[in-house]
């Protein structure tokens, strides 16, 4: 299993631009992932269209973290992040956690306003170049 969740996020390294040039560090995420955390996969027809691998252990905060979210450029705009991202809550609610957490670049505007859109709102600024969202449960 760990193998398809590097296959998985090998797939999408387009979308992660710090994954891009850095197998090294996509192969360590997948690691944590397959030890920590869960990975949802949307399939279609044999192919993973859309995943997200988010991590709901923490039961001091009771704050699920998203780690990685995609979905397939042929899937957007049809409803298939806000279906993953309902999942992903459900799952996380049911495992005992309040809220749920992300990192965003700033930059990424598009992305920004789908987690607000689904109820994500500002929390804290990360870095210089990205913050934190959270969002109730």
């Amino acid at each position: 299993i760990k193998e398809e969740i590097i296959a998985i996020i090998k797939q999408y390294q387009k979308y992660f631009d710090s994954l891009v040039n850095d197998i090294e560090l996509a192969m360590n995420i997948a690691d944590k992932i397959f030890k920590h955390g869960m990975l949802l996969a949307c399939i279609c027809q044999h192919e993973v269209i859309g995943f997200c691998a988010f991590y709901a252990n923490d039961l001091n905060s009771r704050v699920s973290f998203i780690t990685l979210i995609a979905v397939n450029d042929k899937y957007q705009n049809i409803g298939m992040g806000k279906k993953i991202l309902q999942k992903v809550c459900e799952i996380s609610k049911k495992a005992g956690m309040d809220k749920i957490r992300l990192e965003v670049n700033d930059q990424n505007v598009n992305a920004i306003s789908f987690y607000e859109k689904n109820g994500f709102y500002f929390e804290k600024k990360c870095s210089d170049n990205s913050k934190l969202m959270i969002k109730d449960l």
